[in-house]
Formats: C-alpha cells, sequence, structure tokens
C-alpha cells in the first residue's frame, strides 16, 4: 500500500454532438431528453443536455492519472451529485484530489465544472493504487531452436 501523498489530476473535454450519439449507442440511453430538440425544449431544462454519466467518465480518466507510471489503479465505488446540466459545446473539466483513507482504498474527491467555471457534479470514490510487479524476464527460446536445427 501507498503512503497517503495528496495527489491531484486534471482532464478536461469539450463535449460534442458525435461523443454524446456514441454515448448513447454504447450505454442504450436513448432518452430523448438527450436527442431529441422538439421533446428537450418542453422539459425544464429548456433543450438537450448531455447524459450525466458521459461526462462523469471523465472522472476515470482522471483517476487513472493520479497513479505513477509504476502504478495500477484499481476503481473501488462512486457517489455522484448532478448539479447543472451540461450542453454540447460546453468544455467539462474533471479534477480528483486524494484526501485521505479508508484502510486500503485512497478517497478521492471529484469536482467537474464547466467552461464558466460552474460546478456541474460533484462525486467522491475509492480507489485502490498498487505498485506494478517486476516485470519477468522474456525466455528466450534459443535453446529450442538450437535443439531444432540439430535434429534436421
Amino acid at each position: 500500500m501507498l503512503g497517503l501523498e495528496r495527489r491531484t489530476s486534471t482532464v478536461q473535454h469539450t463535449i460534442t454532438e458525435e461523443m454524446v450519439g456514441l454515448f448513447g449507442q454504447l450505454s442504450g440511453d436513448l432518452n430523448p431528453l438527450h436527442f431529441d430538440n422538439e421533446f428537450a425544449e418542453r422539459t425544464r431544462f429548456g433543450g438537450r443536455i448531455v447524459h450525466g454519466m458521459l461526462y462523469t467518465s471523465f472522472v476515470s480518466e482522471a483517476l487513472y492519472k493520479l497513479g505513477l507510471s509504476d502504478e495500477c489503479v484499481i476503481f473501488g465505488d462512486l457517489y455522484v451529485r448532478f448539479i447543472e446540466a451540461v450542453r454540447i459545446g460546453d468544455t467539462i473539466t474533471a479534477r480528483a484530489t486524494m484526501i485521505g483513507m479508508d484502510k486500503i482504498m485512497h478517497v478521492v474527491e471529484c469536482e467537474l465544472t464547466n467552461q464558466k467555471n460552474e460546478i456541474v457534479s460533484r462525486c467522491k470514490t475509492k480507489v485502490l493504487i498498487e505498485k506494478l510487479k517486476e516485470k519477468k524476464a522474456k525466455l528466450q527460446v534459443v535453446a529450442q531452436t538450437d535443439a531444432a536445427e540439430q535434429v534436421a
């Protein structure tokens, strides 16, 4: 287990129409709130919004980047609170910060903001960060090759 050093990681992505379409296809979430302008305009949002889990998935990238090159970051759990709607064209920044330990898991707080620096979502997660095992030397097949050549 690694010590409790305070690490922060930030990633940023601009939401595109293509991202929303692909996410809908992959997740099966084809709610008209995400795809149908006429439908979405009649909701409290006044227009289409992005899937919350699409931009929340940026947290996964930020968590991965908390690890060093010789570490593996393993997702434990995730608690999310959606605060503001996200629209196509918004630029979302996901910031993950280690804040403590819970037994063997690192506790991480995440905040997602838009291009206006408004908080659109907050989450808390636990991750396990492990050192990678040493690489095993590749076995040489030289002896087998030599033996095969001698038989031939």
